[in-house]
């Protein structure tokens, strides 16, 4: 089976953005997401991109926080947007040359219903669409959605009892705070522990 894309995030700082990528992953997040507590201005998020090489910069929103795409510039091409399915109407205001990517990754929690409208609604306003599936307890579930979802575990443990026993390869699978030592300080050696598995498991194309 052929490796997954590996993501992870929101981060909130340089080292545990370079380690991040030094380890392999090709998409990191950072949050302009206004009321969470891992937000960042978006110079920090710049200045911290400035310094990464190889991996493409996600950029977490919500609709509230949309108007801080004013204040983002372009200095470095997005990989994306990470925005939450729930609130994806707003996206029909803003319009498509507003944005700088052409890629929406669409966050999917547990309860989230309409996921081929929410779809075809953002593939409609001229975006390529993702997936990322978040507290994925039942990986089977998301099958049909292989070739553009993303998954997103409670714990490392389960994402490595996922990656043992693949029955099915997802497009990426992603990590967040369950991969942190203390808050917003990722867990380095925890982190290479499950690299190891997945590169057990996986091959890179």
């Amino acid at each position: 089976m052929t490796r997954p894309f590996l993501g992870i995030g929101p981060l909130t700082n340089l080292q545990d953005a370079r380690s991040s990528a030094a380890v392999g992953f090709q998409h990191i997040s950072f949050s302009l997401e206004r009321g969470q507590t891992r937000m960042l201005g978006s110079n920090l998020i710049w200045n911290i991109a400035s310094w990464l090489s190889g991996p493409e910069i996600i950029v977490e929103l919500n609709a509230i926080s949309l108007p801080e795409l004013d204040q983002l510039g372009n200095p470095k091409q997005l990989g994306g947007i990470l925005f939450p399915l729930a609130e994806v109407e707003a996206l029909r205001e803003v319009g498509f040359a507003a944005l700088p990517t052409n890629r929406i990754m669409l966050r999917v929690g547990p309860e989230d219903q309409g996921i081929s409208a929410a779809i075809e609604l953002v593939e409609s306003l001229g975006y390529e669409v993702d997936l990322l599936a978040m507290q994925v307890e039942e990986p089977a579930k998301w099958e049909a959605f292989a070739e553009r979802v993303y998954l997103h575990f409670n714990h490392l443990e389960t994402s490595r009892s996922f990656v043992q026993t693949p029955s099915w390869t997802p497009k990426g699978i992603w990590l967040g705070p369950e991969a942190e030592e203390e808050f917003g300080l990722l867990h380095y050696e925890a982190i290479d522990d499950w690299i190891e598995t997945i590169n057990d498991h996986w091959e890179e194309e």
